[in-house]
């Protein structure tokens, strides 16, 4: 049985004030950001990517264009500027623009009541549909991908699959928006706010921000948790006409962070072994590429520190750094695998029960200096980091040692916009089909792990989560006997 929504009565509720009266309308005006630019082959109306061209006859309406970046106003409104500046043709002009300048996401609409706006329908990317009307009797919700948050000061309503937001001025209209999280038609919205509902119905309608509901058009689900679609549209181009890439974004407030560390002076160092000339398998490197896969068991004995020293100067081992050249400046470095921008902002925590020729506890891997900083010592610490992470641990093998990679977030960010953690998933990828490789070259058993606990290790090690939060997890034993 679905919720009872009981009638809410606006004039008893003291936050609400008194239920809207009065004359009611929707005013239209250029996005926010739009300008209006005289270019070789007439004016163009442009807002980041999005732009509308326009001939050079449209001069005499240069003043209402202009004006209609700055100000809100009705439909009927703007048909009395454009009439002024070139007749009766101008109406026309103007009936003939506006659907263009709606299908480049460049007009955004107000619902006002006695001139007071109480919501504001923005485009943020050119939309991908034609707009939608509401209609009569039909029922619509929110969907599961409807995000309600605040934004620049603001409080607004907005979805992955549309290419608006709804700003919420009159906390009036969150009545409306909370009566559709299950299910209403326009009347029902209307009857909850009145004077509000069916023009706010009309406004999520043409922004796409309400599915039907009706039992006779039953909606398909997209194949997608609600934060998974939300950070693909949001670090993809087309979903918002946002700054993108290499934008330097932390430039503007200081220089770009330290890059990777020297070598700790505070903690315990343990030198890695490099095995000497002559020693190393000889494995084509087609056979490699043949052998790798996921090994989910252990051997019963453990992974050697010699091994372990390998597996990190071939997979994470830097191999050279340096200093572009320019006012924005950074770190930039190289290693076995690729990284965006060169700045490989990942740190690798070993995570060691059991490892012949070295004690068990929580180390960093210093890629500089080829060497493990003991951060958290003792078994109990690592034991209870594996089991955070739900590796199944039995008694007749011996335990993975369990790799551990964190982000040093503010320096990706620090260079790029909307996408920095779409680049670090990236990273972490690169670097696990360098680790596979690696330990398949090594003879041993490799296996990425599908998720992790970064409060844990935040608890374990003191490091905080928002600074330097775990990404990645990767498990390394030795191979079962056969």
């Amino acid at each position: 049985m679905g919720r009872v929504h009981p009638r809410v009565d606006l004039g008893s509720m003291a936050v609400q004030g008194e239920p809207y009266q009065g004359h009611r309308e929707t005013t239209v005006k250029l996005a926010p950001g739009t300008s209006v630019e005289q270019i070789q082959s007439g004016f163009a109306l442009r807002s980041g990517t999005r732009h509308v061209a326009l001939d050079p006859s449209w001069g005499r309406y240069l003043d209402a264009l202009e004006e209609l970046a700055v100000r809100d106003l009705s439909e009927a409104a703007w048909a009395e500027r454009f009439v002024e500046a070139g007749g009766d043709e101008g109406a026309d002009r103007l009936r003939g623009l506006l659907p263009v300048l709606e299908s480049a996401g460049l007009l955004s609409r107000t619902l006002r009541f006695e001139g007071q706006p109480v919501a504001k329908l923005a485009p943020v990317a050119a939309p991908r549909d034609a707009p939608e009307r509401a209609v009569q009797g039909r029922d619509y919700h929110l969907g599961r991908f409807g995000l309600l948050r605040v934004e620049e000061g603001d409080l607004v309503l907005s979805s992955p699959l549309s290419t608006y937001r709804l700003m919420v001025i009159d906390p009036r209209v969150l009545l409306a928006v909370w009566r559709l999280a299950s299910r209403a038609n326009a009347d029902q919205l209307e009857d909850l706010a009145p004077g509000v509902g069916r023009a706010l119905l009309e406004l999520l309608c043409r922004g796409r921000l309400v599915e039907e509901a009706s039992p006779s058009s039953p909606q398909t689900s997209p194949p997608w948790e609600f934060h998974e679609l939300l950070f693909h549209t949001a670090s993809r181009l087309g979903g918002r006409d946002v700054r993108i890439g290499a934008t330097y974004p932390g430039a503007e407030s200081g220089p770009a962070p330290p890059g990777i560390p020297p070598t700790a002076s505070d903690v315990p160092v343990i030198p890695l072994p490099v095995p000497p000339a002559g020693s190393k398998p000889s494995v084509p490197f087609e056979q490699v590429l043949w052998h790798r896969r996921s090994i989910t068991s252990s051997g019963r004995r453990p992974v050697r520190l010699i091994e372990l020293a390998e597996l990190l100067r071939l997979s994470c081992r830097l191999t050279n750094e340096g200093r572009p050249a320019g006012s924005n400046a950074y770190p930039v470095y190289q290693r076995n695998y690729p990284s965006g921008g060169g700045i490989h902002c990942l740190d690798v925590y070993p995570v060691v029960m059991a490892c012949e020729g070295l004690l068990p506890g929580v180390y960093r891997y210093d890629p500089r200096g080829h060497a493990l900083e003991l951060r958290a010592p003792g078994p109990g610490i690592a034991e209870g980091l594996v089991r955070a992470h739900g590796v199944p641990l039995t008694g007749s093998t011996s335990p993975p040692i369990m790799l551990l990679m964190t982000a040093r977030m503010e320096r990706v960010a620090w260079k790029y916009s909307a996408i920095s953690y779409s680049l670090i998933q990236k990273e972490v990828g690169a670097l696990f089909q360098t680790l596979y490789l690696v330990a398949t070259y090594l003879g041993l058993a490799p296996t990425a792990w599908g998720s992790g606990d970064s409060h844990a290790f935040s608890r374990a090690t003191g490091i905080p989560f928002l600074e330097q939060p775990t990404i990645g997890e990767f498990l390394v034993g030795t191979r079962p006997e056969t």
